[in-house]
Order: structure tokens, then C-alpha cells, then sequence
């Protein structure tokens, strides 16, 4: 099984020009962040795992500081094309349509964003907080839904490890005791000021 930290061993600069064969001479059309190669290397390989693939490789993770996890983070669906295909489907159906990704506070405090209407808002608090896991019994961040929440999130918990410093793995399962503990992953990724989506991250940051 890969690991995440391999990849950063093939793109070895800050910025990679991209180039293209025209006229008869290469000429370079622009670059693109190592960073963002990176991700869209990592998100390469994790889409070739399996659920079952995915329980190994969470757990060889280790786990992060709350206080690292601040601001906002777009979300990608990561994994088996079926589960890719249902996921957004699914979470649709329990209120959470457009699902753009979550939003962490200092005081702990954080929340899913949604997009609608091309606004970024937030629903669905949860508390950022240091659990032992349910998934592998080791150290984990983990997001609780608060209770005032709709049915099913009450019962849901995204337990969390980095991947890096601005990329974070995700776990979401239901959190019932007599529900096995089948987990679905997410990936996501810290709003840098200087990417495309840096305008949505501001106004989401002044919720």
C-alpha cells in the first residue's frame, strides 16, 4: 500500500512549469503548484482503495493537535467509484446538498460548508475534539455533531488524522453501539490565499 509521504518525493521543486509542444517548440503555458500535484497524485491513489484498504491505511496515520485544525478546508470524496457516486447522493437526502467542506474555529468549534446559490454557509455544528478511536482503538481528532443536530448526524462522528500540514483524511461512520463500525472516507485540504477558492474561504472565515 502507498504512503502519503512518498509522493512528495516526486515533485521535488516549489513550482512545476507545465509546457506544450506548439510551432515546433515546447513553450510553457504557465505552473502549477507542487502542492496541488501532490493532491491530485494522492487523491489518485487513494481512489484505487478499498473500504477495507482504506482501515489500514487510516490507521498507519498518526494523529494530529486540535489546535492545528483552523480554518477553512475544502472537501473531496475520495475512494471506490460507487462510493464517490453515492456519497453526495446519500448526504443529500440528510440535508447536506452542495457539501463544499468544513470550517474550523479556534474555540474548537466547527462546522460543514455548504455551497447554494453560489454563498458558502455553514451547517451542522460540531465540536473538534481528542477521542481514542472507535476504528483501531489509537489516538484520533475527532468531529461530534452536536445533539441539536437532524437525525442521523447526532449519531455520526467524522474521526480525523493528517496527512500532512494541510491535507487531513476523514472517517465518517454511525456511532451506535450495536451499528458495526463501517467507515467512509473524505479528504480535505486547508484554503491557501493564493488558490482559486481563496475568495469562498475568506467569506466563510467571517461567519
Amino acid at each position: 500500500m502507498f504512503k502519503w509521504e512518498s509522493l512528495k518525493t516526486q515533485v521535488p521543486c516549489t513550482q512545476c512549469p507545465l509546457w506544450s509542444m506548439g510551432g515546433g517548440r515546447w513553450v510553457k503555458l504557465g505552473a502549477f503548484s507542487c502542492r496541488e500535484q501532490v493532491m491530485a497524485d494522492g487523491i489518485k491513489e487513494l481512489d484505487k482503495l478499498s473500504l477495507r484498504d482504506f482501515s489500514q491505511f487510516y490507521k498507519d496515520l498518526v494523529v494530529g493537535d486540535t489546535a492545528v485544525l483552523q480554518g477553512v478546508y475544502r472537501g473531496m470524496y475520495v475512494g471506490p467509484g460507487w462510493l464517490k457516486t453515492a456519497g453526495p447522493r446519500v448526504i443529500s437526502l440528510r440535508g447536506l446538498s452542495g457539501w463544499w467542506g468544513k470550517l474550523f474555529q479556534a474555540d474548537g468549534e466547527a462546522f460543514n460548508l455548504v455551497e447554494r446559490d453560489g454563498r458558502i454557509e455553514p451547517i451542522f455544528p460540531m465540536r473538534l475534539e481528542s477521542i481514542t478511536s472507535k476504528l483501531d482503538s489509537a489516538p484520533a481528532l475527532a468531529l461530534i455533531y452536536d445533539a441539536g443536530n437532524p437525525f442521523p448526524w447526532p449519531n455520526i462522528v467524522d474521526e480525523l488524522r493528517p496527512l500532512d500540514e494541510t491535507a487531513v483524511l476523514g472517517m465518517t461512520y454511525f456511532n451506535v453501539d450495536a451499528v458495526p463500525k463501517i467507515a467512509f472516507p473524505f479528504l480535505i485540504q486547508k484554503i491557501e490565499k493564493d488558490t482559486e477558492s481563496a475568495e469562498k474561504a475568506q467569506r466563510a472565515e467571517r461567519i
